[in-house]
Formats: C-alpha cells, sequence, structure tokens
C-alpha cells in the first residue's frame, strides 16, 4: 500500500495556503476575518461556503460541507485522499518520496480492522429503533442526518457487552482485542468501554478509524465525553478531529 509520511503531509499542508487553494477553484471575496464563496458541494444560490485563512478550514453553512485543504481537493476533484496530497504537493513543488507501508504498519492491521468494525457497528445502532432518542438528540442540537453520515456519528448500546461480544464472534484475538481499548476483560468476561454514547469517530491522516470520543446524551455523568486511551494506532497529541 502507497503511502506519504505524515511530515510531509504536514509540510504539503503548510505550503497550500487553503485561500489561495480555494480561490483557484472557486471565485472568494473577503468578508470579515474569513472568505465565502459559492459552495461547489450543493446548490448553492448564495456564498455559503466560509474558508479561514487563520484556522486553515472551510465550512458551508448550508450543506455543512467542512475540512482542511485536502478534504476540498480530494471532494472537488472526487479523488482519493493520496492523490489530493500528490496534486498538492505538486503545486506547491514538493517532491515526493512514496513508500510502502512497513512490517511495524502491517502489525497494526488488526487494530485498524477492530476499529472499521467497531465504526460501522456503532454507525448502524443509530439507524435502527434503539437510536431514535439518539437521533432526536442530534437533531436538537442542530446536527442534520446528512451530518451525521458524513462524520460517521454512531451510537453505542445501553449493554456494555453488545460490541464485546461482536468482535469476539470474528474470532479476533484477545491479545488484539486487549490493545484495542474498545473492550477489557474483568473475571474472564469481556466488557465494552462504550455504552450508552453517541460515537464520535477520530481519524488519521489517511483516513482510518483509530479512535472515538463517546458523548452521554441521556444520562447523568461526571464524565460529559469518554475519549479513546492512546494505542499504537492512535496517539493524541498528533491528532486533530476532522
Amino acid at each position: 500500500m502507497a503511502m506519504i509520511d505524515n511530515e510531509t503531509i504536514s509540510k504539503i499542508r503548510e505550503k497550500s495556503d487553503i485561500v489561495d487553494v480555494i480561490s483557484s477553484y472557486i471565485a472568494l471575496y473577503p468578508r470579515g476575518k474569513n472568505y465565502f464563496g459559492v459552495c461547489p458541494f450543493h446548490d448553492d444560490n448564495h456564498p455559503s461556503m466560509s474558508v479561514s485563512k487563520e484556522k486553515q478550514i472551510y465550512k458551508c453553512f448550508s450543506c455543512g460541507a467542512t475540512g482542511n485543504v485536502f478534504k476540498f481537493v480530494q471532494d472537488y476533484e472526487n479523488i482519493s485522499f493520496l492523490e489530493a496530497v500528490k496534486l498538492l504537493a505538486n503545486k506547491a513543488g514538493i517532491p515526493l518520496q512514496i513508500g510502502t507501508t512497513s512490517k511495524k504498519e502491517n502489525k497494526n492491521q488488526s487494530l485498524l480492522s477492530i476499529y472499521d468494525l467497531a465504526c460501522k457497528f456503532y454507525q448502524n445502532n443509530l439507524y435502527t429503533a434503539y437510536g431514535k432518542e439518539a437521533r432526536l438528540y442530534l437533531e436538537k442540537r442542530n446536527i442534520s442526518e446528512t451530518v451525521m453520515k458524513e462524520f460517521q456519528i454512531g451510537l453505542s448500546l445501553d449493554q456494555n457487552t453488545y460490541l464485546s461480544k461482536l468482535l469476539l464472534g470474528k474470532k479476533i484475538a484477545s491479545k488484539d482485542l486487549d490493545k484495542s481499548g474498545l473492550v477489557f476483560q474483568k473475571n474472564g468476561t469481556y466488557f465494552d468501554l462504550y455504552y450508552s454514547r453517541i460515537m464520535f469517530p477520530l481519524y488519521d491522516l489517511e483516513g482510518n478509524v483509530v479512535g472515538f470520543s463517546g458523548r452521554i446524551y441521556k444520562t447523568k455523568d461526571d464524565s460529559k465525553y469518554i475519549n479513546t486511551r492512546e494505542t499504537d494506532i492512535f496517539k493524541k497529541g498528533e491528532l486533530l478531529y476532522n
């Protein structure tokens, strides 16, 4: 699998000013600290997209499209993340050294698979009868179904064994389950870390789910959010949400 190291990706992002890049696709007009333009991701009749030079992000206040410079190019050009990185590197005049996944990273594939499966499980829960209350809660917070799906928001169910049983049913090795941080053992039985929480997945630069932040929505708890502990694939100091 082709890959580009994180240091190079960060360098490309620093050299690719989001206002300059987006203005090469659509017309942007300064308004206050930000720039505004007609959003290309829906049938926009007035400038609904805001672009922040300071934060290096864009957001459409109509359709909810949001992200950084890589995300914009990826969606506008309808290309993969890697192709967007290559395109911006070329524009910035930064040579790329594209390698392949190392043995160390291959060892993490089982963890990535666990998180991918968990994300799909949580997403599916949100759109079942069990997820109705959580969906209503999100809608009251002005989070539409479109946004829920775009950010892959999900739901952990009321009992703390559902994910554990799913993962055990997939014959995943105990050592990988323990390393994932999503489940834990007590008296020889596995339990879920997350239950009765709205789940927000966290991604690495390659778009893999590597962690979660789970928020309470119908109970009182001293911990409004529970975040995944650091693992071999999730380093809190290296990632920002979306």
